[in-house]
Parts: structure tokens; C-alpha cells; sequence
């Protein structure tokens, strides 16, 4: 059979599958992103402070803990951080909260808690395409706050590159590649998650470029070293008043014992994960 013949024989076939194939499955999926514009990360407002990226960690490029199986529940991360878009020292204040799983109530809770907890105004809110962030649900709650509610490009990662560094450095470092399905795992992860989130943000300092010039061919870059919480502190959005709150959040937490209860929950959470696979005792027989 040459291959014109087979061509003229699969005609009707590719004919009826190219027509079902422009047709989506789930039509309510297409008007919530109709009704959520994208936003690339070179066209974000600038110096517009109060601009959170969240970002929930769930597939295997990202932050998620399945360990090396994506298939039935567990838990996930939840990473939401402050940029000041076009400021030359953003404060990139971090808040992480842990998933029971993708559901939308968890979801939706966690970000609704974030925004209640983070020491200023939140104006701005910005995500991935995931389906626990693109949902009716969340596009309420953002339209009763009256806060603008956009989404990054499919398969872009680099439209959310703040919240997309610190999969490593707030999370992986500290949880690693394992498997966290039980409930005294979500458990430590919770508490887990929010120490990290007050050690990196009161006490932990970042490098930020200020300034760069080329001469020729070389070019230079100048680098302030702060903790999120000083950005904060010397930024002119912040009102007296909430400066105050996280001044007081500063001076009562000691960092020597933020460090120690760090420990403490990594090894419980070590424990529970071993717990879990060596619980049953093997009789031979």
C-alpha cells in the first residue's frame, strides 16, 4: 500500500478527530481564564507595592511532596511572595502554608489566611494557570476584596521568578524529595512551614541589585544586603502603624529558639516519614 493510498483511507478518520479536537471538554474552564487576564512578568505594574505572587507547588519541576509518585493525595506547599515591581530593592516578604492536597477549600483558605497575616495591604494577586487557583471560588473572594486577580503564561515559568526561587531555598531545604501523606506529616509540615516563613523574613538577609552600568565591555553591579524585614521597615508604603506591628513581631521573637524549634519539627517530621514504612513488623514464616 503506498502511501497516497493510505493517506486517502485515513481522510474521514483525521477529518472527524481534527473536529473533535477543537472543541475543549470543559467549557467553564475556558471563561474563567477568559474572565482572568495574563499578565507576563515584563508587563507587571510598576512600583505597585502590595503585589503578592503565589505560586502552589504541586508538579514534579516544582515544589511538591509526593517523593517519586505523583499518584494519590498528599501534601503541597503553598509559596506567596511580596514584589514591589520596579523598585530597586523589593522585599520579597514570604509566606509558606501547607496543603493538605490541591482541593480548592484548602487552596482558597490558605490564600485568605495569607493575606489576613502578612503585615501590609495587599494589592495585587498573581498565579500559575492550576486549577486550584483558576476557579470561581477564588476569583469571588478576589472580587469582593476588590483586588485585581491576574495569571501568568502557560508553561512560563519566568513570569513568577521571585516566587519560583524560593521552591529551594524556603522548601527543599528543608523538607527534600519524600513523600508527606499522613496526617502527622501535614501536621509537622504545618508548623514546619510557618517557622520558616518567620526565620527567612524577620532574620534571613537576600542580596538585591541596586544599580549596574556597563563601561565597554565590562560591566558593573552594585548589591544591598538586607532581611525582608528591614526592606519593610525603611519602605515608604508601610504606615507607622504597621511598621510598629512588625517591629513588636521582631523584638518578640528570639531567633536562637526559632532556630531550635526548626530542628526539633525536622526531626519529628523525619520520624513520622520512617514511622510510616517500618510501623508493621515482618514475620517470616
Amino acid at each position: 500500500m503506498s502511501h497516497v493510498t493510505i493517506d486517502r483511507l485515513l481522510k474521514p478518520v483525521r477529518e472527524k478527530r481534527e473536529l473533535t479536537g477543537r472543541y475543549t471538554k470543559n467549557p467553564h474552564a475556558s471563561s474563567i481564564k477568559k474572565a482572568i487576564p495574563v499578565q507576563p512578568h515584563y508587563e507587571k505594574p510598576k512600583d505597585l507595592f502590595g503585589y503578592l505572587v503565589r505560586r502552589i507547588l504541586r508538579k514534579c519541576d516544582l515544589v511538591h511532596h509526593c517523593g517519586e509518585s505523583a499518584g494519590g493525595m498528599y501534601t503541597h506547599t503553598l509559596t506567596a511572595t511580596e514584589i514591589t515591581t520596579g523598585s530597586k530593592n523589593p522585599a520579597e516578604w514570604t509566606e509558606l502554608r501547607t496543603l493538605r492536597n490541591r482541593a480548592q477549600v484548602w487552596t482558597v483558605g490558605a490564600l485568605k489566611e495569607i493575606i489576613g497575616t502578612v503585615p501590609f495591604r495587599v494589592a495585587h494577586l498573581h498565579s500559575d494557570n492550576g486549577s486550584e487557583f483558576l476557579n470561581a471560588h477564588l476569583e469571588k473572594v478576589t472580587t469582593e476584596a476588590q483586588i485585581p486577580f491576574t495569571r501568568s503564561r502557560p508553561f512560563r515559568k519566568n513570569d513568577a521568578p521571585y516566587a519560583e526561587s524560593k521552591n529551594w531555598s524556603l522548601v527543599r531545604v528543608y523538607t527534600g524529595y519524600r513523600r508527606y501523606d499522613t496526617e502527622e506529616e501535614l501536621s509537622h509540615l504545618q508548623s514546619l512551614t510557618r517557622l520558616i516563613s518567620l526565620k527567612h523574613n524577620l532574620f534571613i538577609p537576600t542580596m538585591k541589585l541596586v544599580q549596574k552600568h556597563r563601561e565597554g565591555k565590562k560591566g558593573q553591579k552594585r548589591y544591598r544586603v538586607e532581611t525582608p524585614y528591614h526592606r519593610l521597615i525603611h519602605s515608604a508604603e508601610l504606615t507607622q502603624k504597621e511598621k510598629q506591628r512588625i517591629t513588636r513581631l521582631r523584638a518578640s521573637t528570639d531567633f536562637f529558639e526559632l532556630i531550635h524549634s526548626i530542628e526539633q519539627l525536622q526531626v519529628k517530621l523525619n520520624r513520622a516519614y520512617h514511622k510510616k514504612y517500618h510501623s508493621q513488623e515482618v514475620i517470616c514464616v
